[in-house]
């Protein structure tokens, strides 16, 4: 299974996204990891150069799309804490060819699927943000159904479940929605803020409807 990269503050009630287990659904920093080295390892060593400082347009737009769920004017002073916040999932962490130019073959998106599927279950994801709408469009369709407060129009969501056992029924589920890829967002991050408001409105009203769900 493909281990996601964590943040010490993931999950914790008094992280920077009010507690939100964020599960980031990306390609990487744009450059492929070394083939000895996993892409956990990669992926923590490419946020830890650039919370020190080292440029990466990547991650610093990546920020600003993280501050739009924080609900702070990016960059600010929380840069540290928004990353400590949440998970980063590689979708497809392993380059099938040296020549990003060459297409990756469908066995390799249907792997990337289930390994997918195991990080949510595994982190008990409430939300998913997936950078990039080609990469939504190559994801599992998933659902909408049953979400407590619906998209506006326009916003485009599923939901996956986090048991997926036929004879078990569950209420938890883990909802997605695309934003703008890193590479384009620049200054286009507030295009994007209505979708994460809605977001995390949504996992706001699905604690509660869970929560009315368990107490009876």
């Amino acid at each position: 299974m493909f281990h996601p990269w964590r943040g010490d503050e993931w999950g914790q009630a008094s992280n920077a996204l009010g507690g939100l287990r964020l599960l980031v659904v990306g390609d990487g920093p744009g450059t492929p990891p070394d083939p000895n080295e996993r892409a956990i390892d990669a992926m923590g060593a490419a946020v830890t150069r650039f919370l020190d400082g080292e440029r990466s347009r990547f991650l610093a737009n990546t920020t600003r799309i993280l501050a739009g769920v924080a609900g702070i004017a990016p960059p600010g002073d929380d840069t540290h804490r928004m990353w400590k916040s949440i998970a980063f999932h590689q979708y497809v962490p392993r380059p099938p060819a040296s020549d990003p130019s060459v297409p990756i073959p469908d066995h390799v998106w249907t792997a990337a699927a289930s390994a997918f599927a195991a990080v949510i279950r595994g982190l008990e994801v409430e939300c998913v943000l997936v950078l990039g709408r080609r990469l939504w469009a190559r994801m599992p369709e998933g659902s909408a159904e049953a979400l407590p407060t619906p998209p506006p129009p326009g916003i485009a969501v599923r939901t996956y479940p986090l048991v997926t056992d036929p004879a078990v029924t569950s209420p938890y589920q883990a909802i997605a929605v695309p934003v703008r890829h890193p590479s384009a967002v620049g200054g286009a991050w507030r295009q994007d803020r209505p979708a994460l408001d809605w977001l995390v409105e949504a996992v706001r009203s699905e604690r509660a409807r869970i929560a009315a769900l368990t107490a009876c």
